[in-house]
């Protein structure tokens, strides 16, 4: 119906609310230079739930950072560069998915690149 709500809309969790990746190219080869990536979330309401993915490519789950993770107003996660099943991610662009949504069920997603580069 034209200007109704679809299935794919989504509501925001908190209007204000900010996701940022910091590097967002990592080289996690233990030199202690971009080792990992930090995800940093500030949120302007308390109990926002959390639940961030990584995906690679190909579009498939390779990592899960955390899942349905209560958050307080500032939050911080960090990818090491593996796999959920302790392999080293590969050299490409990887995509971390960030859903959170709050106690009244308003929901919202982020996609932010990662990039790994190891030395071969």
């Amino acid at each position: 119906t034209p200007g109704a709500v679809n299935s794919h809309a989504t509501e925001t969790a908190a209007a204000t609310e900010t996701v940022e990746v910091i590097p967002d190219i990592i080289s996690p080869d233990g030199d202690g230079f971009n080792d990992f990536a930090e995800i940093h979330c500030h949120f302007e309401e308390s109990e926002i739930r959390a639940t961030i993915d990584i995906y690679n490519s190909q579009g498939q789950r390779i990592r899960q950072i955390t899942g349905n993770q209560v958050c307080g107003l500032d939050e911080h996660f960090r990818w090491d560069g593996l796999t959920d099943d302790n392999r080293d991610a590969l050299n490409d662009i990887y995509i971390a998915v960030i859903q959170l949504w709050n106690t009244q069920g308003k929901h919202k997603i982020f996609r932010r690149p990662i990039a790994v580069v190891r030395k071969e």
